[in-house]
């Protein structure tokens, strides 16, 4: 995602991506410091983008009832998306 997230901001500060309002949500797993959530979510304000939701942490291997989390969220953006 870093890679990923870099290219697009080169894109969006070149003007060939516009972000701006759109539906934005971060999460992951992690198994030491666990700060990717909260950069991604730092992307997404650069990037003028709606963040629905406090991004989903997670140590670990998500269990059943994170997986679960997980797709409440996305029922949640979907949701979002279509309304707009």
């Amino acid at each position: 995602m870093k890679r990923f997230l870099k290219e697009l901001k080169w894109l969006v500060v070149k003007g060939d991506v516009n972000l701006k309002k759109k539906i934005g949500v971060a999460f992951g797993s992690y198994r030491w410091s666990g700060e990717a959530v909260h950069m991604m979510e730092g992307d997404m304000k650069f990037f003028e983008m709606n963040i629905m939701e406090l991004g989903l942490r997670v140590v670990g291997t998500p269990d059943k009832g994170n997986l679960e989390k997980c797709r409440k969220i996305g029922r949640l953006v979907a949701r979002k998306i279509v309304k707009s």
